[in-house]
């Protein structure tokens, strides 16, 4: 910490907030760090949340300029740069990962940049390193990050980014988050007590532990031995799982069940899909159970249309009203799904869909100029004694070689006065 101190103060690199001072963070309303272990640690919920994540840092982020409608694309833009390298410790990819798990694991963090024209340095923190105090009237009255009050006159270096929280009084406006993932610690409390329950099972052979009673005066000797009998039918921990308490007759009680009557697969597999659901992640990509390619393919692009792109949106929406001093009134921060491949559309099928829908509407050169916006394929207008002539649909003759005569529909006042 000392040496990026030095190299920071010998560079002039801004810092953030909090850092080389004291950093006792203040203690937030959410117990972050123990629903961190409880559902980060969940194996279930870790895999569909790098999912999750994986797929949102293959899309293009950046500035977009509004041309006409038409979303493009700004090259060397200053905000690009700042987000491609936000600063000394992470990159780009690192601060969608952070704000995601942040987001669903503590319901918020906090984004500051540093002052400056063409070069800022971006920091992200976590939900429980800084708090903020509203009035009465819910709007913000004090901003502190770790042991330090942010001056009034700083704010707009800072953006607080939330989930939803049901519990607000006023939409958007409360001091406490609520993680995304809230509603499943639960879920992955039963799950975590099942794997544990089966580790357990396994250190006995799956053997059932219980309490053996003997009628009369036990000596030593005849109590190892007795044990000894036992360990040997349950093999396991060096107490075999086993109490013993002198009574009137011999007698077995079980103190627990079986891994056929916890039936704990089922459970897991249950969790699974509860977890998948709750998580916007299709089952087939968080389960070990067996998955056709297709299968795959088609889960891959549901999780990007369901849960990966409103996602997204809403980090660029974040994002844009923190740079909004930086951008100009037709830019914003958006994102460009063109190039992942699950969800690129198979161009013969693109290819049919219009087929199917401009077949005896179009002529042919119209046709393969739509197909080559659709599809970013340079097909060249045919001659015009062929491309522009209209395919219909019937054996797919040209019209003006069917041989029949085209009369202009009637007007609605002839078609009144043929009926009367």
């Amino acid at each position: 910490m000392n040496i990026f101190k030095a190299i920071a103060e010998k560079f002039s690199i801004p810092l953030p907030w909090g850092v080389f001072k004291n950093s006792a963070f203040t203690n937030y309303a959410l117990d972050y760090e123990v629903f961190l272990k409880e559902a980060y640690n969940n194996p279930f919920i870790y895999k569909a949340l790098n999912e999750i994540i994986t797929d949102a840092k293959t899309v293009k982020i950046g500035v977009f300029r509004d041309n006409r409608g038409k979303m493009e694309y700004v090259e060397n833009h200053k905000i690009n740069k700042w987000l491609a390298k936000p600063n000394m410790e992470l990159n780009g990819k690192d601060m969608i990962e952070y704000y995601i798990l942040y987001l669903y694991l503590g319901g918020g963090c906090l984004l500051y940049k540093t002052k400056g024209i063409m070069e800022k340095q971006i920091y992200i923190y976590s939900p429980d390193s800084f708090d903020i105090q509203r009035d009465d009237f819910f709007n913000i009255s004090q901003v502190k990050v770790g042991n330090t009050y942010i001056p009034k006159e700083d704010w707009n270096s800072f953006k607080i980014c939330k989930a939803v929280n049901v519990e607000d009084k006023i939409a958007g406006k409360s001091q406490e988050f609520r993680p995304i993932l809230k509603s499943l610690a639960l879920v992955g409390d039963m799950s975590n007590l099942a794997m544990i329950h089966q580790n357990r099972q396994l250190k006995n052979f799956g053997k059932r532990s219980g309490i053996i009673s003997y009628k009369g005066v036990m000596t030593p000797d005849k109590k190892e031995e007795m044990k000894k009998t036992v360990k040997a039918m349950g093999s396991g921990e060096d107490t075999g799982g086993l109490a013993f308490l002198p009574a009137d007759t011999i007698d077995y009680k079980a103190t627990d069940q079986t891994s056929v009557e916890m039936d704990w697969l089922n459970s897991l597999q249950y969790m699974e899909e509860i977890i998948s659901y709750a998580m916007g992640v299709p089952v087939q990509l968080i389960s070990s159970r067996s998955s056709t390619y297709n299968n795959l393919k088609e889960a891959k692009k549901k999780v990007y249309i369901d849960t990966v792109i409103p996602l997204i949106q809403d980090y660029c929406e974040d994002l844009t009203a923190f740079f909004q001093d930086d951008l100009q009134e037709n830019e914003k921060i958006w994102y460009d799904v063109s190039e992942i491949e699950e969800l690129k559309e198979n161009v013969l099928d693109i290819a049919e869909k219009l087929s199917n829908a401009l077949r005896g509407k179009v002529s042919l050169n119209e046709f393969r100029q739509v197909l080559s916006e659709k599809t970013n394929i340079n097909l060249k207008a045919l001659p015009s004694e062929l491309g522009d002539k209209v395919l219909v649909t019937s054996s797919d003759m040209f019209l003006d070689d069917l041989n029949v005569d085209l009369e202009p529909l009637p007007s609605e006042n002839e078609e009144d006065s043929t009926k009367e």
